[in-house]
């Protein structure tokens, strides 16, 4: 080889933006925002994380898919006509989104959201 030493390393990178895998631990820092995301939305499980994804492209589709998982369900929930994606409250205090003034807004994106279909069962009715 004449002499030359290439430097070869076996270490791999845990995360380059080039490629396009996203920072598994980014979703930590945008739990907030998923929860507002998807809070009594009525799309699917997938509509909602491809739009996370397009909004924070940093979050890995795998990582947001975790924390949804983990943190939001399906139900019913007061004047619902069908059952909506809502955090648990576990995670809503932990993330200190229990306080009246986010609950109030959660309470504001929830009547939002379900606006449209309530219109729609009364003028059925």
């Amino acid at each position: 080889m004449g002499g030359r030493v290439f430097p070869l390393s076996i270490d791999k990178p845990l995360w380059t933006a080039e490629s396009g895998a996203g920072d598994p631990n980014a979703i930590l820092t945008y739990r907030n925002q998923l929860i507002k995301a998807c809070y009594a939305s009525l799309e699917s499980k997938q509509a909602i994380v491809d739009d996370f994804n397009s909004k924070f492209p940093e979050c890995s589709k795998k990582s947001i898919e975790r924390v949804f998982k983990e943190f939001i369900v399906k139900e019913k929930r007061d004047n619902d006509v069908r059952p909506a994606w809502y955090a648990t409250a576990e995670i809503l205090k932990e993330l200190q989104m229990d306080s009246p003034e986010v609950v109030e807004e959660l309470k504001a994106l929830s009547d939002m959201r379900m606006e449209p279909l309530l219109k729609e069962v009364q003028k059925e009715e």
